[in-house]
């Protein structure tokens, strides 16, 4: 009787994790397959990958489109410094916000000067942004930075200008909170309350092997987050509300508003999108007060999905990775390279293995082995979901983290995690 109820046990639990088990497996298989073996796409007619010279690891691009401008993301201080992967070797280096005014032909991006209203230039030193976040409205710029001291919520003071003299952005207040611990993305939903991803419960810096741990083994550590900022008048170091909304997400990663009423978020590891009805606070609350986040659906994808963003015909975009382990070489060939040029720069012979690489590590800056999966999600006539992709493979661009789209110019974008330049398509 005990061993019949040992193996009725065993079985009941296998019936219970199964569809983990499952969604693991396939993963694995993602692990291990190589860019070569991916069914290459590209459904547009003229693409471009511009300023190869000038960008490099732009996490994030988002669109002002009654601009034409695009604001860009890029860390090329990522090779040393990424807190979401594991590398902190070196963290002095300055990420760097760009805009660029897409429509004029003879435009170039620009670097956008942060600036302290009291001490001049901010964060020309350890400065690594990952997702932003454009309030057009309030004319408000948003910044998760994974800075050495600590992750924080930048807020900028930010108008696009293509005049004479440079575009500033000027700091207004920084947030730091014990529940903004692993930002990624965000999304704001007015000038003062925002909905931000938190991708992990453990700390890579602090927790190596549990943090690994959580990433291979799906593990729902990551939440959502609302942020209720303090009014633009109140002292700079005023303090922030911040609560929790939506729990149990594995490497949850981009953000998107689809509507007034309806948020997309991306669990990385669980290689899905899961929609939320989004509720304001009840009549009468006060006004810090969060909404709710009820969960409505999810939707699995053939990729480890970054950044999400919807075009203004409400089209769902998802950038990831189909090809984890090429985009782990990836980051592994940076570390080397930078080791090697650390090397020569203090004076150190190579021997021969290291003088091959070294000649390796320019070609694979120019093709980068990490693949692309762009895509949209859309639903049809029955409800059903249905992935198009648009961009798959590296053999045009690679690593990509975001996809936007000006729907009335036709124009496509997609920034690269490790990658040169900015793809811009057409269809």
């Amino acid at each position: 009787m005990l061993g019949k109820l040992s193996t009725a046990v065993v079985l009941g639990l296998v019936a219970l994790l199964w569809p983990h088990i499952s969604l693991l497996l396939e993963t694995q298989q993602l692990q291990t397959i190589t860019p070569d073996k991916l069914t290459k796409v590209n459904v547009f007619k003229e693409h471009e990958v511009k300023f190869r010279e000038l960008l490099k690891n732009c996490e994030d691009v988002i669109l002002v489109e009654e601009e034409q401008v695009a604001l860009l993301s890029c860390d090329p201080g990522r090779d040393n410094w990424n807190t979401v992967m594991g590398n902190f070797r070196d963290p002095s280096g300055a990420g760097i916000l760009y805009q660029w005014f897409y429509n004029d032909a003879d435009a170039v991006p620009t670097p956008i000067a942060l600036e302290h209203p009291t001490n001049g230039s901010y964060y020309t030193t350890d400065f690594h942004p990952l997702g932003i976040e454009y309030h057009a409205p309030s004319g408000t710029l948003y910044v998760t930075n994974h800075a050495s001291h600590g992750p924080t919520l930048e807020v900028l003071s930010y108008k696009p200008w293509s005049g004479f003299g440079r575009a500033v952005a000027k700091h207004v207040r920084t947030i730091r909170d014990p529940a903004i611990h692993t930002p990624n993305s965000l999304i704001p939903l007015s000038a003062t309350s925002i909905l931000l991803t938190n991708d992990h419960f453990f700390k890579v810096r602090f927790n190596r092997a549990l943090a690994r741990a959580e990433t291979q083994l799906a593990l729902p550590g990551g939440n959502v987050v609302h942020v209720s900022l303090p009014p633009a008048d109140a002292p700079a170091d005023a303090s922030a509300n911040v609560t929790t909304l939506a729990r149990g997400l594995p490497f949850c990663n981009g953000i998107a508003l689809l509507n007034s009423s309806t948020v997309a978020v991306a669990s990385t590891t669980r290689r899905s999108v899961s929609l939320y009805a989004l509720s304001p606070a009840p009549a009468g609350s006060p006004a810090w007060a969060p909404p709710s986040l009820s969960f409505r659906s999810e939707y699995h994808a053939p990729a480890f999905l970054d950044n999400l963003s919807a075009d203004q015909n409400g089209r769902l975009l998802v950038a990831g990775h189909p090809s984890v382990g090429a985009l782990s070489a990836t980051v592994a060939q940076r570390m080397t390279c930078n080791d090697l040029r650390a090397k020569q720069a203090a004076g150190a012979a190579l021997d021969e293995a290291e003088r091959v690489t070294e000649k390796e590590c320019d070609e694979e800056e120019k093709h980068v082995k990490a693949a692309t999966w762009a895509a949209e999600l859309s639903f049809n006539e029955d409800g059903a979901a249905v992935w198009r992709p648009l961009l798959v493979g590296n053999d045009i661009y690679g690593s990509s983290a975001t996809v936007a789209r000006d729907v009335k110019k036709g124009l496509t974008f997609v920034s690269g995690l490790y990658e040169r330049g900015l793809f811009v398509g057409k269809e």
